[in-house]
């Protein structure tokens, strides 16, 4: 399995390859994969979100990305990295095309229009971190009842855009943010991911496997714990889950 290679303006490197079973396993099957080694394929054979789902990867159907992190900061702060990583793929994604009704919605999805466009995930192991991305092309997937149903850029701007155009795009505005992370962690990054947060103030639901929480949300702390404010008033910190919308929402910011 041969890489076509490029040194970006970071000094990160790029390696695109026609295909990988994923991005990530090519960086963990490098035993010597220094920070900065970041893995694009054009196909993935067994791409993976979170929790173990599937994340179809199609040839040239969406950007499959991962990069080889060794952060200096310690590893319990090393999850709000998807903080940064989703808020990287949403300045990213808005400096393309800045019409685009794009928001974060917590901890790491980027939603365009209430339609989910990408997927983060972290991997640890030992000192080095892996961080995968995933953002949908073209021909997203269809997933009946999907509360935020999958879609892609082709759909929201009418462009056909290369994998490795939006995967420079990213780099460089992740670059300059983990730059910012290592030295100050998350709160570097805090006010500029609550900006762009969906869904503040509405009342949602946290799903933690066979576990629902209902409440409003009231923001997030400095560390990423959702804020949710239950029926009593009172107000829960919560780690990780999948939300939802309790009611109506069209999902973008006022």
């Amino acid at each position: 399995m041969t890489a076509e290679i490029m040194t970006l303006e970071t000094g990160w490197r790029l390696a695109v390859y026609e295909t990988a079973t994923s991005t990530s396993d090519v960086i963990f099957g490098h035993e010597d994969a220094s920070e900065g080694l970041c893995v694009l394929a054009r196909q993935q054979t067994k791409g993976r979100g979170r929790q173990g789902r599937v994340w179809t990867s199609a040839r040239d159907d969406g950007m499959y990305i991962s990069l080889s992190l060794m952060p200096v900061r310690e590893m319990r702060e090393w999850p709000t990295l998807s903080f940064v990583a989703a808020l990287g793929l949403y300045q990213a994604l808005t400096e393309m095309f800045p019409e685009l009704p794009a928001g974060l919605k917590w901890p790491n999805d980027v939603l365009v229009g209430g339609k989910k466009i990408s997927g983060i995930l972290l991997e640890a192991r030992q000192n080095r971190l892996v961080l995968g991305c995933g953002v949908n092309l073209r021909n997203a997937p269809s997933v009946p009842k999907a509360t935020f149903p999958p879609t892609d850029l082709w759909q929201e701007t009418g462009q056909l855009v290369a994998p490795e155009t939006l995967a420079k795009a990213f780099l460089k505005h992740f670059y300059n943010l983990y730059q910012s992370w290592q030295v100050s962690g998350f709160s570097a990054q805090y006010d500029l991911y609550k900006s762009q947060l969906l869904f503040l103030s509405e009342k949602i639901s946290v799903t933690q496997g066979q576990n629902r929480l209902e409440g409003v949300m009231r923001g997030i702390t400095k560390g990423g714990d959702l804020l949710l404010e239950d029926a009593l008033g009172e107000i829960k910190s919560v780690t990780t889950g999948d939300v939802n919308l309790i009611g109506f929402s069209n999902a973008t910011r006022d």
